[in-house]
C-alpha cells in the first residue's frame, strides 16, 4: 500500500472544505475568492500524483474505473433516490445524470481528463509539446463557453480540466519542491483573495471561464496558494494541531464528502429553517450538525463499504 502524502491530503482537505463552505450561504466576495480555485485545486493536485500506468492505457482505465466510475455511479444512485423521495425533477437521459446530479458532474469530467492525459502521455514525451497540447485544448473549451455548446458527460468541462490537470504533472518537480515561510504563505493567500476582486467568477461545472488568461491565472495562483500553505509549518503549532486533523481526514475522505456533502447540506439547511433561528445561529448549526454527519458516514463507508468509495479493503480511513 502507498504510503500516503501529508501535505497533499491537508492541500485535498483544504479544497473540499471550501467546497462546502462555497455552497453555503456566504458573501458573494468570498464565494468568487473560493470558486476561483477550489476545483482546478483538485486537478492540479492530480496532476501532481500522475504516473504513467505500468499497464499503459487498458491499466489507466481499469484503475479510474474502480476509483472514479464505480464511486460516481453509487452517489449517484443515491442522489436520484434523494430526489425522487423529494419530488425533485429526476434528470431522464442517462447522458445527463451526472450533468445535473449535484457536484458528480466532476467525477465524470476526472475520469475523461486522466484518460486522455494518458493517451497524451503515451504519444508525446517533452513537456514543451504537452504544454502547447494542453493549452490548445483549453482554448477549444474557451470557444465551446463563448457559444455555449455542450456535449454529453461534461466533455467541454474536460477541455479545461486537461489544462489543470497537465500543470500539476508538468510543474511536479516545482511544486512538490515548493516551500516558503509563513508571511509568504499569508502573502500568497492574501494576494489571491484581492485578486479575486478583478475577476470574473469562474465556474468549471458550466465551463464558465470568464476572462480566459486571468481566470486562469487567478486558478493556478489560489491552487498554489493553497498548496504552499499545506507544506508550511503553520499546522506545526499546537493551535493548529486539532484543524489539521480535520483536514487531514477531510482529504482522505473528500470523494464521500463530494458526493455525499450536497444532499445532507440540503436536508439540513430544510429541517433548521423550521426553527426560525437568527442566520449566524442556523450558519453555525448547519456546518456542526453537516460535518459530523460527513464524519460518521465516512467512517461507515470506507469500513463497510470501501469498493463503493473508490478504496481497497486495506485503505486506511
Amino acid at each position: 500500500m502507498k504510503k500516503r502524502i501529508e501535505w497533499i491530503d491537508i492541500a485535498k482537505g483544504i479544497g473540499i472544505f471550501l467546497m462546502v463552505c462555497g455552497h453555503t450561504s456566504i458573501p458573494e466576495f468570498l464565494s468568487n475568492f473560493i470558486w476561483m480555485f477550489h476545483m482546478p485545486l483538485f486537478f492540479i493536485i492530480s496532476g501532481i500524483l500522475y504516473v504513467y500506468p505500468k499497464n499503459g492505457i487498458i491499466g489507466g482505465v481499469k484503475k479510474r474505473f474502480r476509483s472514479l466510475v464505480i464511486p460516481y455511479f453509487f452517489f449517484l444512485f443515491i442522489s436520484l433516490l434523494y430526489r425522487f423521495l423529494a419530488h425533485e425533477e429526476i434528470p431522464m437521459s442517462i447522458f445527463t445524470w451526472g450533468d445535473k446530479v449535484y457536484a458528480l458532474w466532476f467525477l465524470q469530467v476526472m475520469f475523461f481528463a486522466q484518460i486522455f492525459y494518458i493517451i497524451i502521455n503515451k504519444y508525446i514525451k517533452r513537456n514543451t509539446i504537452k504544454v502547447c497540447l494542453v493549452t490548445s485544448i483549453s482554448l477549444f473549451g474557451y470557444a465551446f463557453y463563448q457559444k455555449s455548446i455542450h456535449f454529453p458527460y461534461r466533455l467541454e468541462v474536460t477541455c479545461l480540466a486537461l489544462f489543470f490537470y497537465g500543470f500539476g504533472d508538468i510543474l511536479k518537480e516545482q511544486l512538490i519542491r515548493l516551500k516558503i515561510d509563513n508571511l509568504r504563505v499569508l502573502f500568497l493567500l492574501l494576494t489571491t483573495f484581492v485578486y479575486s476582486f478583478f475577476v470574473p467568477r469562474l465556474d468549471m461545472a458550466d465551463n464558465n471561464y470568464g476572462s480566459y488568461i486571468p481566470n486562469l491565472v487567478g486558478a493556478c495562483l489560489g491552487s498554489v496558494a493553497v498548496i504552499s500553505l499545506s507544506k508550511s509549518n503553520i499546522f506545526g503549532y499546537i493551535y493548529c494541531l486539532y484543524i489539521k486533523q480535520f483536514l487531514l481526514w477531510a482529504g482522505k475522505n473528500s470523494l464521500v464528502i463530494l458526493g455525499l456533502s450536497p444532499i445532507l447540506n440540503m436536508s439540513i439547511k430544510f429541517i433548521l429553517l423550521n426553527f426560525h433561528l437568527p442566520f449566524h445561529i442556523r450558519f453555525l448549526a448547519q456546518h456542526t450538525i453537516l460535518w459530523i454527519m460527513l464524519y460518521g458516514l465516512s467512517y461507515i463507508l470506507t469500513k463497510y463499504t470501501p469498493f463503493f468509495v473508490g478504496k481497497k479493503i486495506n485503505d486506511s480511513w
